[in-house]
């Protein structure tokens, strides 16, 4: 009874990554696995994710090597550009739009971020709130870039705006 148990068991995980994998492969697709230096591996690790943030958003996203995003449009030179680079094209799966962008694919590099706002302070003598523009900067890994550059492509296929 026990073996049978712990079979159906086995079987009932399986079907469940089943699912899950093919729930994943309709919202991301990894097209080439030698991007430069371990970003695949890090993109293909992250997948499960990358999938969740885009059936949130109602998106598919494409991944390819930076050099093979438009070839008829690179020339020798430019392909020294997009050599180091993850190519990304967005699709809306509702109305079929898509959004494209190249990607800095260096693991190793980290990647400066600034966010510009607003902080309240009080005035010395807290006779009056005062409101100063501030910006901060921040330090994003390769993870962390990608999907900030993802959120962007996803928000100027959708037409909205950040504030």
């Amino acid at each position: 009874m026990i073996k049978i148990y712990g079979k159906i068991e086995n079987l009932t995980r399986h079907i469940k990554e089943k699912r899950a994998d093919k729930l994943v492969n309709k919202y991301i697709k990894l097209h080439d696995t030698d991007t430069y230096m371990d970003s695949f591996e890090q993109l293909y690790n992250a997948k499960e994710t990358i999938a969740n943030y885009a059936r949130s958003k109602n998106v598919k996203i494409d991944i390819y090597k930076g050099d093979k995003c438009l070839p008829e449009m690179i020339s020798g030179n430019e392909e020294k550009l997009v050599k180091d680079k993850v190519f990304v094209q967005i699709t809306n799966l509702k109305n079929k739009k898509t959004s494209c962008g190249l990607i800095p694919a260096d693991t190793d590099k980290i990647y400066q971020y600034q966010v510009n706002g607003y902080a309240v302070y009080d005035t010395s003598d807290e006779t009056q709130i005062v409101k100063k523009f501030i910006a901060k900067d921040h330090e994003d890994n390769f993870l962390r870039n990608f999907y900030r550059k993802i959120d962007t492509l996803v928000n100027q296929l959708k037409g909205s705006k950040k504030k």
